[in-house]
């Protein structure tokens, strides 16, 4: 099995890898030399011997080929086993048989693989691929699938390489790109993550084919942040995180006053009713009326007391009232004519 880090560093050549898949070919008679040991790899399985088959002849035979075009200057890179091994994983993932496919299957072809790759058998490691890890390959393979696609590659030495209806595909690529870069923040490290930073520099450096307007534009990493190589540069950067956060608490202001109000009326009319029913339905409720009935009639007697004492006496208020009043006589005196 290949360490975690070189699973996803097979992308690099993916032109070169489709060089060879040109030379690929669906044909009976194909693997001749090699059908005693692929029939009886594909004895092991039950459900899908010819298909086990097929694909051994297949994988053997482009190992012949990939030794002729190396010799001849058109394949260099050995990456591309690693994408070939993913080609693998994938047309034979709907076998049931697992455990054969990782005793038998791909130990077996690895090693057979390596007597027809004279110089070259520490490039092939064939291994099935941990779910985890081959949904993230597939993506990978689609979005380099879809790149090469609308270029036109021509196999051997001819090395020219044109545009072919590129529009579609690169809507295509764009699309996927953005629908799993949402899943790699600046925080995550990964090589999944770094492998589609990878395709974004690859796609966006593109002059093969001319620009696609229709294509969405590639969306950048989460938390991306802007910042200017001047000596205001963090204060800008600050600032629009600043303003990113305000927005997005006024968006979340009216969500959480829609659904605070709602509580606190229901709440209010809940603690009313139940209070009611307290006061007017329970023993203790009858009490607290009792006390209430209680206390006003004791407040109205002690008015009506209080009344009857001032009608009593009247003056005595009004000479309480006087006694306090300074009285203030002048008399003029009076001129003798």
């Amino acid at each position: 099995m290949a360490p975690p880090n070189d699973e996803y560093n097979i992308f690099t050549h993916f032109d070169e890898y489709k060089k060879l898949q040109l030379r690929n070919q669906d044909d009976p008679k194909l693997g001749y030399t090699d059908k005693y040991f692929c029939n009886d790899i594909g004895s092991k399985f039950k459900n899908h011997q010819e298909k086990i088959i097929k694909h051994c002849k297949q994988f053997l035979f482009l190992c012949g080929e990939y030794n002729m075009l190396t010799l001849l200057r058109s394949i260099t890179s050995s990456n591309i086993f690693g994408i070939i091994n993913y080609r693998l994983n994938s047309d034979l993932r709907d076998i049931v048989e697992i455990d054969v496919l990782k005793s038998e299957f791909y130990p077996s072809l690895t090693n057979h693989s390596k007597k027809n790759l004279k110089g070259f058998d520490w490039i092939v490691n064939l291994y099935r691929i941990e779910d985890n890890v081959f949904n993230n390959l597939k993506v990978l393979y689609d979005l380099y699938d879809n790149f090469y696609n609308r270029i036109q590659i021509y196999s051997g030495t001819y090395q020219k390489q044109t545009c072919n209806n590129g529009c579609p595909f690169k809507i295509k690529c764009a699309t996927l790109f953005n629908e799993n870069i949402v899943m790699c923040p600046l925080s995550n490290k990964s090589k999944f993550c770094e492998e589609l930073e990878k395709f974004r520099e690859k796609y966006m450096s593109d002059s093969i084919c001319t620009h696609c307007s229709e294509a969405p534009t590639l969306e950048p990493r989460k938390n991306d942040v802007h910042v200017e190589r001047t000596p205001t540069g963090e204060r800008d950067s600050n600032l629009h995180m600043k303003q990113d956060t305000q927005e997005s608490q006024n968006s979340q202001s009216p969500i959480k006053l829609s659904v605070i109000l709602p509580i606190i009326l229901c709440t209010a009319v809940g603690i009313f009713l139940f209070l009611y029913l307290f006061y007017k339905f329970t023993p203790l409720g009858s009490l607290l009326s009792t006390i209430v009935l209680k206390k006003k009639i004791i407040r109205h007697n002690f008015q009506d007391e209080k009344d009857e004492e001032s009608l009593e006496n009247p003056y005595e208020s009004i000479y309480i009232n006087t006694q306090n009043n300074e009285h203030h006589i002048s008399y003029y005196q009076m001129s003798n004519s």
